[in-house]
């Protein structure tokens, strides 16, 4: 089954960096999607913080589990912000919320309306 990890760039293990050297970059952020079975370079003894399990609410409903967009985006921010340093934690995002980073951070502007 393959994972989402999400790093500070300058932070992301260079295992990551070498297997996949077009990653998608946001500001400080890189965006990887690989297996860690494998991966191999990387300590097991990371520290992991696991937002996979926190779910995503969103589109937001009422009744619905998990972080809203905007929480969610808090809590990516407060990851990667200068201050404190960025963590140098392995951070687990579901599906989901890979697919709304890449929407709304990594994906690239068709401004010259080429596909």
């Amino acid at each position: 089954m393959g994972k989402y990890y999400v790093y500070d760039t300058a932070q992301a293990p260079q295992a990551l960096v070498a297997k996949h050297p077009n990653a998608a970059v946001y500001s400080s952020i890189t965006l990887f999607v690989t297996s860690y079975e494998e991966l191999t370079g990387l300590a097991p003894e990371l520290d992991i913080v696991n937002l996979a399990a926190m779910g995503l609410n969103h589109p937001y409903d009422e009744e619905g589990e998990g972080l809203t967009a905007a929480q969610f985006d808090g809590v990516v921010d407060g990851l990667f912000a200068p201050d404190p340093p960025p963590t140098g934690a392995e951070v687990w995002i579901s599906k989901a919320q890979a697919d709304y980073l890449y929407d709304t951070r990594f994906k690239p502007d068709n401004d010259d309306g080429g596909v």
